[in-house]
């Protein structure tokens, strides 16, 4: 038997029972664990990624297209500086996005056999990539350190900013893990839209570099003004205004529970289907 569902519950209710915590803190270390069991480089794989993935992606965009940043003086160094910070929300973002539509269907013994809080597949998604996103964040703080100095006392409110990042994508998840199940294509669909995504999201460029009326387009995307507002913090000094701060979060609760909300709804015929 499974618990019975209820629709009237809170997506932060998780984090006030322990055997849920546990299970995912549990299940969070199997996973991570199992990405270094077997490989060559070990635990540096993690590091070695988005490093790679830094000199990569900055070859291409300030060497081949020789593309620089729109306002800064700076040069090779200050495009992949910026664009990494982009880049480490969006790689968050689409990794847990990217993973939703299986979450549910690569489990069914958790749909079937089980007792499983199967709410808790969003979180334990959340909190892996959120380890690998720390890691890129410490890789960052270095290449900062070597290149630019000491970072601005105002680049502690990337620490603010990265909560509505997590519940916006939670909340997104949460429906896409849900809708998954019924409807098997998504595995296939969401890699193309986070592509898209990609560079529709002000990574490889500022907002204000993008002409109008394209740059209502881009602002159009929830990821566009958080990848924004942290990157200025970092490398402008420039904190959010209190408005912004408290549009972010009210957005991304709101986002979040309706996606719990409707995850929680539609799971009970996930047995049905798996």
């Amino acid at each position: 038997m499974l618990r019975a569902c209820d629709g009237n519950s809170m997506f932060y209710d998780f984090l006030f029972d322990p055997f849920k915590r546990r299970n995912i803190a549990v299940l969070a270390k199997r996973e991570i664990k199992s990405r270094i069991v077997g490989t060559l480089l070990g635990r540096f794989h993690f590091i070695l990624f988005p490093v790679l993935m830094l000199l990569i992606y900055t070859f291409i965009f300030s060497v081949v297209f020789a593309i620089r940043w729109q306002g800064t003086e700076g040069g090779f160094g200050s495009f992949a500086l910026r664009m990494f910070s982009g880049l480490i929300l969006f790689q968050f973002f689409s990794e847990v996005i990217t993973r939703a539509p299986g979450l549910v269907l690569e489990n069914p013994s958790y749909v079937k056999k089980v007792m499983f809080p199967l709410e808790t597949l969003v979180p334990l998604a959340i909190v892996v990539s959120l380890f690998s996103a720390t890691i890129s964040y410490g890789v960052l703080l270095i290449g900062y350190a070597l290149l630019e100095g000491p970072p601005p006392l105002e680049a502690m409110w990337i620490t603010v900013l990265w909560p509505p990042l997590i519940l916006i994508t939670a909340g997104l998840a949460w429906m896409i893990a849900g809708f998954g199940v019924y409807l098997r294509d998504l595995r296939q669909i969401m890699p193309i839209l986070t592509s898209v995504l990609m560079f529709l999201s002000p990574i490889f460029y500022p907002l204000s570099m993008v002409p109008q009326p394209y740059n209502l387009l881009i602002a159009l995307n929830p990821l566009s003004l958080l990848i924004e507002t942290m990157r200025n913090a970092l490398f402008d000094a420039t904190k959010p205004t209190l408005l912004l701060v408290v549009g972010y979060y009210f957005v991304a609760v709101v986002i979040a529970q309706a996606g719990y909300w409707i995850f929680m709804r539609v799971r009970t015929g996930f047995a049905d289907v798996v």
